[in-house]
Order: C-alpha cells, then structure tokens, then sequence
C-alpha cells in the first residue's frame, strides 16, 4: 500500500491537464487525486470556471454520498469482537 500511494503521488506532481484518456478519467472521476490536488491551486490562481466550480461541487456530493452509503451498510454488517 505504501508503494501503490507513493506511486499515486508522482502523478499529483503534474497538472492534470496533461493526462488524457483512461489516466485522466482514474484520476479524476475513479480515485479523485488529481481533483483534490489541483483544484485549489488552480483556484487561487483563477484558473477554473464557473461551469469546473459545479462540477467540482457535484463530484464532491456524489463521493459524500457513496461514503456515507458505505458507512451505513458497514454499520449494518458490524458485529462486535467482544460479544
């Protein structure tokens, strides 16, 4: 796991404008890495629109909501080691 995040973190040192394809959609859509560290610096340097605002606010909702669906079927499934 330790090599597979360091691996991760090599892609976050590039913008994600220069991924194209299936690398892109990874992650920008499936594991949003390139979501979360590029959005802000591209933000501040006001570089992303109106029309990447909602998109960004929308994935954000929908990841929020998958983990949330998770959690609550984990919680389901839970059972205690002690009883």
């Amino acid at each position: 796991m330790h090599e597979l995040f360091l691996s991760a973190l090599k892609f976050l040192e590039y913008p994600q404008n220069i991924y194209k394809g299936m690398i892109k959609i990874l992650m920008i859509y499936i594991i949003p890495l390139a979501t979360v560290s590029n959005v802000p610096a591209e933000k501040i340097l006001g570089k992303v629109g109106m029309i990447d605002t909602i998109e960004i606010v929308l994935l954000s909702l929908v990841f929020f909501m998958l983990t949330r669906i998770c959690y609550r079927l984990a919680l389901k499934r839970y059972s205690s080691a002690s009883s």
